[in-house]
């Protein structure tokens, strides 16, 4: 069995609007459980993260991929 580890990613780190207001800066995090790897990626933009930091971030779903696919779509 490989080890799976948990990472999160910032895709949106520019103003958004949502209707009539604006949230200036708003974070969108995405979750990735990556079968394999369990090292630093943050120069990927990939944050490790525990279940705590990422239910802090907001993070409750994690998708199942391998760092290659994931690599592929950016």
């Amino acid at each position: 069995m490989t080890k799976v580890a948990r990472y999160i990613k910032n895709v949106r780190k520019q103003s958004i609007s949502m209707g009539p207001t604006e949230e200036r800066g708003a974070a969108l995090w995405v979750g990735y459980d990556l079968d394999g790897v369990d090292g630093d990626l943050s120069h990927l933009g990939l944050i490790k993260v525990d279940d705590e930091e990422a239910a802090r971030r907001g993070v409750t779903v994690f998708r199942e991929i391998d760092l290659e696919t994931l690599m592929k779509g950016c």
